[in-house]
């Protein structure tokens, strides 16, 4: 599936999704099964499109993710309070730390099984928790989606404030 492609079905699904969340919240509880079914019946393609993009790897990757910005209460506004890349930088640690458990000094440092953090690690070392070589991995992978995530939405920002500040111009007024 190309880019374009892959696009076109992310717009549906959070179209669809938008729907469903507002229709089941204002829906009488005895129709919410109804409201239900039909979301799933418009979902139901663009499940199929996403089948093969969701590998177990990355429902383990979403999963972290998930139980992060839930569980630990690290979600999208706690994010923010961190400086850029610090996210990334953890999400490095704990990708070495896989990489040397797999195969021990594969990255010519080692020692990362010892229990101290790697040297990228950004925060207090009471924070380091590693674990297997597979949930080193998934917690990187969920980092990664966390500084991504941070990335959009500051990207997000400015776009909506130089939307704005345009719009502003054009309607006669100036821009800062």
């Amino acid at each position: 599936m190309d880019n374009k492609t892959l696009l076109a079905v992310h717009a549906l699904a959070c179209t669809a999704v938008a729907r469903i969340d507002r229709n089941l919240s204002t829906a009488d509880d005895q129709f919410w099964p109804v409201y239900l079914r039909a979301a799933l019946i418009e979902i139901m393609p663009i499940a199929a499109e996403l089948r093969d993009l969701v590998t177990p790897g990355v429902l383990a990757a979403l999963s972290e993710r998930r139980r992060q910005s839930v569980d630990e209460g690290f979600d999208a506004a706690h994010d923010d309070e961190h400086d850029a890349g610090e996210l990334a930088a953890a999400a490095a640690a704990y990708a070495l730390a896989a990489a040397d458990k797999l195969h021990p000094f594969s990255q010519g440092d080692g020692g990362y099984s010892d229990g101290r953090p790697p040297v990228m690690w950004p925060w207090d070392p009471t924070w380091w928790k590693p674990s297997t070589p597979q949930r080193d991995l998934e917690k990187a992978a969920a980092l990664i989606i966390a500084e991504i995530e941070k990335m959009d939405s500051s990207m997000a920002g400015h776009a909506s404030e130089a939307l704005r500040a345009t719009h502003f111009t054009q309607a006669g007024g100036t821009s800062r």
